[in-house]
């Protein structure tokens, strides 16, 4: 069986840094989430907590017992 030698998930590229975010991680779900429209996505409480920019979200875990 050949190894992967490759990233294990997706390279995310933000300002200033780029950052591996796992496949398996819930994160990996914030560009659906994203894309959705601001009223669709509101109608979710937790929502109203996160950030419309997904960097935020993305840099820090502060946001990860809602994610």
């Amino acid at each position: 069986m050949d190894k992967q030698t490759g990233p294990k998930g997706f390279l995310v590229v933000l300002p200033g840094e780029i950052i591996e975010m796992p496949q398996d991680s819930d994160k990996s779900w914030l560009t659906l989430f994203y894309s959705l429209p601001r009223e669709l996505a509101e109608k979710w409480k937790p929502a109203y907590e996160l950030p419309r920019c997904p960097y935020e979200v993305l840099r820090t875990d502060k946001y990860n017992h809602i994610v």
